[in-house]
């Protein structure tokens, strides 16, 4: 028993780690451009960061934003219903040049392993993205839904 709830709460503290940060000493680890990460502050949407600053604060943006913007992919809408809409994310490896490989303060983004079905790569107050299918290749399509809290009034 003791040693599956110290299995459990490893792979949770583990799964909090940004995927690619760098182990310093002790417990401090240090971020680098382009590491993905789950940010549960933010219903668990999977952030890339875009800048690291100097005082070891980082920007990160909402992966489905990063992809659209660069050229890496080619973001077209595959079907669109009433209250939802069907992405397709098409990989480009021909697009790819230094700034995705892995350098001193830069963390090697993994294509074809970029995403996996489930997760949720964007989240405003209107609607939520989620990868519902992964290709080898790394390509995948994604739903973009109302958000649950779509409609809500604030206090």
């Amino acid at each position: 028993m003791k040693r599956i709830l110290f299995s459990t709460v490893l792979l949770c503290g583990l799964s909090t780690l940004p995927v690619q940060a760098r182990y310093l000493v002790g417990e401090t680890y240090s971020v680098c451009r382009n590491d993905i990460f789950i940010d549960y502050d933010n219903f668990g949407v999977k952030r890339i960061v875009i800048e690291k600053k100097d005082n070891g604060d980082f920007i990160a943006e909402d992966l489905s934003t990063w992809c659209k913007t660069h050229e890496i992919y080619n973001v077209t809408l595959a079907h669109e219903a009433e209250f939802s809409q069907l992405m397709f994310y098409e990989v480009d490896m021909e697009n790819l040049d230094d700034e995705f490989s892995a350098s001193e303060g830069v963390a090697y983004i993994d294509f074809e392993h970029i995403v996996s079905e489930g997760d949720i790569i964007g989240f405003t107050e209107d609607s939520m993205e989620r990868v519902v299918y992964v290709f080898n290749d790394g390509s995948f399509y994604s739903v973009i839904e109302p958000s649950p809290f779509a409609g809500e009034e604030a206090d």
